[in-house]
């Protein structure tokens, strides 16, 4: 946020990020916000990150089962996420261990929506869904928004992936 003069979110107490939140996703991000971050953290580890494509989030969530509706199988159980029917806000990152894929990737349905490279028209795609989308639990991992690139809000965060040299 220095690097690029951005303000601090809204949730945020002056510069600080709110210690009750430690762990948590970071949200009020724009996909350009997401963009800069991926661009930023290349730039100060000597590694290449950015977003990922909603092709590879999906290889992610889905891992050696393609078609599966969730990260952890095929059965819904509300208790392995955070959704519309649990908290009311953000969570710690990875507090839900049974809805963690077979490789530890954790938080991929609920908590927030992230955002990913692919766009549709003029709009881009968010995957995952938040702790406030309402039919989560029915559309598992086949659950997408559409939001213009400017968009933000307490439910939009990101996630990133690093390339491989």
């Amino acid at each position: 946020m220095e690097a690029k003069g951005y303000p601090p979110p809204s949730d945020w107490v002056g510069k600080a990020y709110p210690l009750k939140l430690a762990n948590h996703p970071v949200v009020y991000v724009s996909l350009d916000n997401a963009m800069d971050y991926c661009t930023w953290l290349s730039q100060k580890t000597g590694k290449a990150y950015r977003l990922p494509t909603v092709a590879e989030w999906m290889t992610a969530a889905e891992e050696d089962e393609v078609g599966r509706r969730f990260p952890w199988g095929n059965r819904l159980d509300l208790l392995y996420f955070n959704g519309r029917t649990n908290i009311g806000s953000t969570t710690p990152v990875g507090i839900y261990v049974e809805g963690e894929t077979e490789r530890s990737v954790a938080d991929l349905l609920g908590n927030v929506w992230e955002w990913t490279l692919d766009q549709e028209g003029k709009q881009s795609v968010l995957k995952g869904g938040a702790f406030d989308t309402i039919d989560l639990g029915e559309k598992g991992l086949h659950a997408r928004m559409l939001e213009l690139p400017s968009a933000y809000g307490e439910n939009i965060g990101f996630r990133v992936v690093m390339e491989e040299k």
